[in-house]
């Protein structure tokens, strides 16, 4: 996963750390809790940007740590998957215009809101939710194991665009990606 911030550097996240491209030099920007994220089995980090252009990393366990710039380093912040005894494992993590943190799960997904470190499920998504995008008119759009689904911002339905294949010839698809 890669990432690109306000002065033009580019984040990658690998499965040994996350590193940060200014265009000539790579430098590893070292993790907190960094054996406890690598020695878990196949470790997948996600980041993620906020309305302040704070750089968000979170591990397919749920150890979620933001950059500090004055320290030069990534900070843990919470253990967002602990209340759950760890069972689940992230399978995408976005923000959204309103600073609120999407984490897809094994099954489903949660938003988390970091102002108290607390979160909800969003019951309507089944399935293993892989990536998030959020159009200009703030819909959200979410690729599962079991389709595309949309979640309108007023009225946060859901629309299984699989079932649509007249106009989302998707019929059965697992998504993968989804991009803007």
């Amino acid at each position: 996963m890669t990432l690109e911030d306000e002065k033009g550097f580019i984040w990658i996240a690998t499965n040994k750390g996350v590193y940060r491209f200014d265009g000539v030099h790579i430098k590893n920007c070292e993790l907190d809790r960094y054996d406890e994220i690598v020695s878990s089995n196949f470790p997948r980090l996600f980041l993620a940007k906020d309305s302040k252009g704070i750089i968000w990393v979170l591990s397919n366990r749920g150890l979620l740590q933001y950059y500090d710039p004055g320290k030069d380093r990534f900070v843990f912040f919470d253990d967002i998957l602990s209340p759950n005894g760890g069972e689940n494992y992230t399978g995408t993590f976005y923000i959204d215009h309103n600073d609120q943190f999407f984490i897809g799960l094994a099954q489903g997904m949660i938003v988390y809101l970091p102002t108290d470190k607390s979160y909800q499920p969003l019951p309507q998504l089944t399935g293993k939710v892989n990536s998030m995008i959020q159009d200009a008119n703030k819909n959200y759009y979410f690729g599962s194991s079991e389709g595309i689904f949309i979640f309108d911002k007023e009225k946060i339905f859901r629309q299984n665009l699989q079932e649509e294949s007249a106009v989302w010839p998707l019929g059965g698809s697992k998504i993968h990606a989804l991009n803007l």
